[in-house]
């Protein structure tokens, strides 16, 4: 039996109450909801359609994504309980009053329905689902969701579903189906470290979008990065790049990460301006601290 009746699985909870199976689900005390923003009357967007727009706020944030008809999904984080929460935004005057304080620019794009939409939409739930082992012997296998259901902050809870469908393709056309045990295992082996690592990068990327986006220093560091890109590609290569736009496996693209990291303390370090980077220095910090890794781990940066 394969499991991949998502973050609910009854297949792991089944596994879990016959001891079987541990399994954890953390939530977080925020929530969200979302909100439609329409398209002007000529169907053309209100907003840039090429862009993530983010409000970041500290301890919540509106973000809008574009969708084909001109239209965008807004989705407004927050706390569930608290003085600024989804419990106290009771009225529609609360809403429009919030929106007015915290989301000025938003209240003409999302137009007169903001009142209307809140309160007819449900306030979503946050968790994390984490479980172990993923496998039964040959008889039970979780994929997906069910074994390792995310956050949506880094965008990957589908990919690192389908990139569970890839490994186990693979192992299959490697090991045949003589031997189930064999092939579970080894596909645990393989995305157990993977689906712990993106969990605990996209929990990272709430507080990046909520909080750090609206930080100087943090959008110096991003320019910075930028700048190496594109000057040292394909010898480096952003975590965000490597977990969104390549196969490397998420535990292996957090670990280049928390190298590229102590880079770019170094880097930034005295710099009010990415031109300021020492393209130099970071070449030299590129071959002694980045480079060994990739060479280690076969990691490919050229994509």
């Amino acid at each position: 039996m394969f499991g991949a009746d998502g973050a609910p699985s009854a297949v792991r909870e089944s596994l879990a109450a016959a001891g079987k199976c541990e399994r954890s689900l953390n939530m977080l005390p925020d929530g969200y909801k979302e909100l439609l923003f329409p398209a002007n009357e000529d169907g053309s967007y209100r907003m840039d359609a090429k862009a993530l727009h983010i409000w970041p706020r500290g301890d919540h944030f509106l973000m809008g994504l574009p969708n084909q008809d001109g239209s965008f999904t807004g989705t407004v984080y927050m706390p569930n309980e608290g003085p600024v929460s989804f419990a106290a935004l009771d009225t529609a005057a609360k809403v429009e009053a919030f929106f007015a304080e915290h989301y000025p620019d938003s209240i003409e794009v999302i137009g007169p329905s903001l009142g209307e939409q809140w309160f007819a939409n449900p306030t979503g739930h946050l968790g994390t689902v984490r479980s172990f082992p993923w496998h039964l012997e040959d008889r039970v296998l979780l994929v997906g969701d069910s074994a390792h259901g995310v956050v949506p902050f880094f965008g990957q809870g589908l990919n690192c579903g389908f990139e569970d469908c890839a490994v186990l393709e693979a192992l299959f056309n490697e090991h045949g189906d003589d031997d189930l045990g064999v092939v579970f295992r080894a596909y645990e082996e393989a995305r157990k470290p993977a689906g712990d690592a993106i969990a605990d990068m996209a929990l990272e990327n709430y507080v990046e979008m909520r909080a750090k986006v609206a930080d100087p220093a943090f959008l110096l560091r991003k320019k910075v990065q930028k700048r190496l890109e594109g000057a040292l590609a394909p010898r480096y290569r952003s975590r965000y790049a490597m977990v969104v736009y390549s196969s490397i496996p998420y535990h292996l693209a957090q670990q280049a990460g928390a190298i590229e990291a102590e880079i770019l303390d170094e880097l930034c370090a005295g710099i009010e301006d990415p031109e300021q980077v020492d393209l130099a220095r970071a070449e030299e910090l590129v071959a002694a601290k980045l480079a060994p890794f990739v060479s280690e781990h076969g990691l490919d940066l050229d994509f």
